[in-house]
């Protein structure tokens, strides 16, 4: 999923982003399998005058990073072994 998509489908982009990675670990949680989940660095609004690190707070400022960061969330929230892997595409 791109970004111009996620601005013109915020809502779709916000369920196969957040909504579904949150239900996927949160099931694999349960059933003890690891989940990893691949986020983006538009979850960052770049006015940091450096490379960030992952403890950054992140403040995103288009669709892709606001669902992004959403998802990070909810997989964070799951009962289980999770990774995040934010990656510039």
């Amino acid at each position: 999923m791109d970004s111009n998509f996620a601005t013109r489908n915020e809502s779709l982009a916000f369920a196969v982003n957040a909504t579904a990675p949150g239900v996927v670990a949160q099931t694999c949680g349960g059933l003890g399998i690891p989940f990893v989940y691949f986020s983006s660095n538009q979850v960052f609004d770049g006015a940091l005058p450096m490379p960030y690190i992952p403890l950054d707070p992140i403040n995103p400022h288009i669709a892709i990073g606001r669902t992004k960061a959403a998802g990070e969330v909810a997989v964070q929230q799951s009962d289980g072994a999770n990774v995040i892997w934010r990656v510039l595409w």
